[in-house]
């Protein structure tokens, strides 16, 4: 493993709506489609699970008009993806935007190719997952994170210092589907290491 120290740590959400965000995070007023840019300007990156899009140029075309360049959104692929009947018309629309594709089978990369230009696999029962390819610029690991209830101090320490000992890179993005309180407290310890 290339252990290089971290020297940036930055959260995200898994699906952008987690356990309690609907109530913790968003004003109670705002229509559930509006969730999405509201989050956008607030974070600076979502990774969106396979259960929650389906591949179609639709789907993509509205996060796109909710988005600002430098947003980077991540998408896991499955089969599914794949063959959704507009596949092609979808990844021209990605391509305009700052995006890396998640899989959890490496075979799956191989249709990815010249399509995006980062490819994560994500093992089962692993919180970091584990680049395929990326461009030489982008020295990012991602990481995603479940846990139904909210971390407490010393859990959240424990969890950082997995972290700092674990990755491969000198940057991390931790995607949350946990409490919002777990990112809110995870935001307050990015500010107090100064990242």
């Amino acid at each position: 493993m290339n252990q290089q120290p971290l020297k940036y740590l930055d959260v995200g959400a898994c699906n952008w709506t987690p356990s309690d965000w609907s109530t913790r995070f968003y004003p109670d007023d705002l229509p559930a489609d509006w969730q999405f840019s509201y989050y956008a300007n607030e974070f600076r990156q979502v990774f969106i699970s396979a259960e929650q899009w389906h591949g179609t140029v639709a789907e993509v075309l509205s996060w796109r008009d909710e988005l600002s360049g430098d947003f980077r959104l991540f998408l896991e692929i499955t089969e599914q993806q794949l063959n959704a009947p507009d596949w092609t018309k979808t990844t021209k629309v990605l391509a305009a935007l700052n995006w890396g594709a998640v899989v959890r089978d490496e075979h799956l990369a191989d249709a990815l190719q010249g399509i995006v230009r980062r490819v994560d696999l994500w093992l089962e029962g692993e919180h970091l997952l584990r680049p395929l390819w990326q461009p030489d610029d982008d020295r990012v690991q991602l990481a995603v994170f479940h846990n139904k209830t909210a971390l407490d101090p010393l859990q959240l320490r424990a969890l950082f210092e997995h972290f700092k000992s674990s990755v491969t890179t000198p940057e991390l993005l931790v995607f949350l589907d946990t409490p919002y309180e777990t990112a809110e407290k995870m935001r307050q310890m990015c500010e107090l290491y100064g990242w």
